[in-house]
C-alpha cells in the first residue's frame, strides 16, 4: 500500500500544475479519474487481506487530491466535495472493482479459474486459520503422549 501511495504521490506532483491551475473543474476531475485513481486502485481486488487502516490511507490521499482540485477550505465536508465533483468514495470504488472482478470470474469458462473460485473465497476478511480442535488435557501425561506421538516417540 505504501508503494501504491508513493506512485500516486509522484503522479500528483507531476500533475500538480494541472490540478491546481486554471482548468475547468470537470477537466481537473477527469485528470484525477484517468491518471491518478487507476494507480491508486491497481490490483485492488487482491487487497482482501489489507487492513482497514491501510485502505483508509488511500481514502485520505483521495480527499487530499479533491481538496487540491477544488481549493476547498478545511471546513467543507469531504462528502460535499465528492457529491459536487460526482466522484465516489475510493473505498466504494475499490469494492465495486472487486465485485466486478468476482463477477468476471463467475462468468469465466476456464475450468482452472472456476476451481480456484469455488474454493472458499473470502473477499472481505483476512484469511481464517485452518480450524483446529482445541485439545483439553486431563493430565500432563496426556499432553506429553500426544506431543510425542507426532514425533514417533513412545513412553516406556
Amino acid at each position: 500500500m505504501a508503494n501504491t501511495i508513493a506512485k500516486a504521490r509522484f503522479l500528483l506532483h507531476a500533475c500538480y500544475s494541472l490540478l491546481s491551475g486554471k482548468l475547468c473543474l470537470r477537466t481537473k476531475v477527469r485528470v484525477y479519474k484517468q491518471m491518478i485513481r487507476p494507480v491508486l486502485t491497481y490490483g485492488s481486488p487482491a487487497w482482501s487481506i489489507a487492513s482497514t487502516s491501510q485502505k483508509q490511507k488511500l481514502a485520505v490521499f483521495q480527499k487530499k487530491i479533491l481538496r487540491i482540485v477544488t481549493k476547498a477550505p478545511y471546513f467543507v465536508r469531504n462528502t460535499t466535495l465528492r457529491r459536487d465533483l460526482d466522484t465516489e468514495d475510493l473505498l466504494d470504488h475499490i469494492r465495486n472493482l472487486k465485485s466486478e472482478f468476482l463477477d468476471s470470474i463467475r462468468q469465466s469458462k476456464n475450468p482452472t479459474i472456476m476451481v480456484s473460485y469455488t474454493k472458499k473465497f473470502n473477499c472481505d476478511r483476512r484469511p481464517q486459520p485452518a480450524e483446529s480442535k482445541k485439545q483439553t488435557w486431563t493430565t500432563s501425561d496426556d499432553q506429553f503422549l500426544h506431543h510425542n506421538q507426532g514425533h514417533g516417540l513412545t513412553l516406556s
